[in-house]
């Protein structure tokens, strides 16, 4: 079941919060290192703007869908920078 987040990004950590009004304590960070990699959802899936956030060196995934094409597209570009 997809919950809807609140998420930023800062020195080079995604930060991940409950919502807009809780982010002082983040539920998760995921550290956006040089091992970080974006897999990018298959065409025929389900949920079109889907894609996976990977850290091949600690193993962490974090599955993750935006909610429309601009969207998918300005978070996958924000987390490749």
């Amino acid at each position: 079941i997809w919950k809807p987040r609140y998420f930023e990004i800062e020195n080079r950590v995604l930060y991940c919060f409950h919502d807009a009004n809780s982010t002082k304590v983040p539920l998760r960070a995921f550290p956006l290192t040089e091992e970080c990699e974006i897999i990018e959802n298959k065409s025929d899936s389900k949920y079109p703007f889907m894609f996976e956030l990977v850290n091949q060196s600690t193993n962490m995934k974090f599955l993750l869908r935006a909610q429309s094409q601009e969207e998918y597209d300005a978070w996958t570009e924000a987390l490749r920078r």
